[in-house]
């Protein structure tokens, strides 16, 4: 269990406690700045006033949506669209650069075996490089 669980789950206990007429109730060094808010929010509401419902569901949606402003999951790093430009500028260069690469060299030390010189390897390493950066963005 993480502290932020720990945390809720120690308010929420004191926070029974008072509800359930335990003015003496005590809260955890940690939750204490908070447990007074409850204390406060008790004094300010009666125990059995009535809540108009149509306050009870504004506040409920308020809440819902401070919630989910506050604890958003953390997405995957490769949904993050800077390094997604990123990996496709850096795969983008180094393309160019087998490309230039290739193109500069005037058969001295080619790969042998080919009928075709170096446009077919350099056909290959695009292709690749093409292929690495789909799935990169794929997944």
């Amino acid at each position: 269990m993480n502290d932020d669980t720990r945390i809720n789950n120690q308010l929420a206990a004191f926070t029974d406690q008072l509800l359930a007429g335990q003015e003496t109730a005590e809260a955890s060094a940690e939750v204490h700045d908070l447990a007074e808010v409850v204390r406060r929010i008790r004094t300010v509401i009666p125990p059995n006033s009535a809540v108009d419902p149509a306050y009870r569901a504004q506040l409920a949606q308020h809440l819902q949506m401070e919630w989910n402003l506050q604890y958003k999951p953390k997405g995957s790093r490769w949904q993050n669209r800077r390094v997604l430009q990123l990996m496709a500028a850096g795969i983008a260069v180094a393309v160019l650069l087998l490309v230039l690469l290739a193109q500069g060299n005037e058969g001295e030390g080619e790969v042998q075996g080919t009928a075709l010189g170096p446009l077919p390897w350099v056909l290959v390493a695009a292709l690749g490089a093409a292929g690495v950066a789909a799935l990169i963005v794929w997944y």
